[in-house]
């Protein structure tokens, strides 16, 4: 049998020695290249870059939202939000290709949802779609998002993800 006063040496020791462990190394974020391409977006759109946002566009993106028409909506957002001050993404989902966010977009002159899809492609997230909804009026790119993106797997829920806030 251990004596009392030993067990507890024992038991002080073990505490001790557990506390100065390590603590475990963060892993990488896998949103992070969501978390990127929300940032490139805005301060593309902050400096009237609609073509840029269109070639950074994922391949799909370029093929399904022709670029007169992209620049025509994205003109028209300018026009009607101006900057987009910062996205608050409420939720995100990612399955190691691609991924979205939902949030909503503050800018200059309205608060809005919205949605952005995005899918990694030579190492950078590209956007694939991207859909603004304020008071009824809907922008959309791609056109149709129902028919052309893809929806997050069933049965994931989204993750809250309140840490995304990519202000200027």
């Amino acid at each position: 049998m251990i004596p009392a006063r030993a067990a507890l040496t024992g038991t002080v020791v073990l505490f001790v020695v557990g506390c100065r462990r390590a603590p475990p190394q963060p892993q990488p974020d896998a949103r992070s290249p969501m978390a990127e391409g929300v940032h490139r977006f805005r301060e593309a759109f902050n400096q009237a870059e609609c073509r840029t946002i269109h070639e950074e566009g994922s391949t799909k993106f370029q093929e399904l939202q022709p670029l007169e028409r992209w620049l025509g909506a994205c003109v028209e957002m300018r026009a009607d939000l101006g900057v987009l001050h910062v996205v608050a993404v409420q939720s995100s989902w990612w399955d190691g290709s691609g991924g979205g966010v939902e949030g909503v977009g503050y800018f200059e002159n309205h608060r809005c949802g919205m949605r952005m899809w995005w899918r990694i492609e030579d190492g950078r997230a590209r956007l694939e779609g991207l859909q603004v909804e304020r008071d009824g009026r809907n922008w959309s790119a791609p056109a149709e998002p129902r028919r052309q993106w893809r929806l997050p797997p069933s049965g994931d829920p989204p993750v809250r993800d309140t840490r995304w806030r990519n202000e200027g």
